[in-house]
């Protein structure tokens, strides 16, 4: 797939050499370092994984060689009943580059990535509080889901 340009902005498909810089911006959007519980081998293996068949839907913005924002996304079957869907994992855009289209670019690619691929539903799932990006998913159009979400803590 061609990279996409728009303002200086190119959007294009994430690759290996792409994964330090989206743990850089998680880092800086979340205050979080999670790759700290990953030895270099289950580094090496996860992100092998990313690239490959879990999140054969991910695309980074990068500006003047800079990777400034990504979204990261995978193909699955879900819901009941069954369907063919795209699961928005995360997506982060650097503070100076937010508010600039870079985020609706990005899932832009992804929704056509995904129509091409047969795909007939995208999903995320969001914590309640953050309205901020609830805001911006439904500005794209998606919709609440009539789903609830039960996890067990083991």
């Amino acid at each position: 797939m061609a990279a996409i340009q728009n303002n200086g902005v190119t959007i294009r498909p994430m690759a290996y050499k792409d994964i330090d810089a989206v743990y850089e911006i998680d880092r800086k959007l979340t205050g979080e370092d999670r790759t700290l519980t990953l030895t270099e081998e289950e580094r090496a293996v996860t992100l092998a994984d990313l690239l490959t068949k879990s999140f054969d839907l991910s695309f980074i913005a990068e500006s003047e060689g800079h990777v400034i924002g990504f979204i990261l996304a995978s193909h699955s079957w879900v819901g009941e009943p069954v369907i063919n869907a795209g699961l928005i994992q995360a997506i982060g855009i650097l503070p100076d580059f937010q508010r600039q289209s870079v985020g609706m670019n990005l899932l832009r690619e992804l929704v056509e990535r995904s129509k091409l691929k047969g795909i007939k539903l995208l999903r995320v799932m969001l914590r309640e509080r953050d309205s901020r990006l609830k805001d911006f998913f439904l500005g794209m159009d998606f919709e609440r889901a009539p789903l609830i979400v039960y996890d067990k803590a083991l």
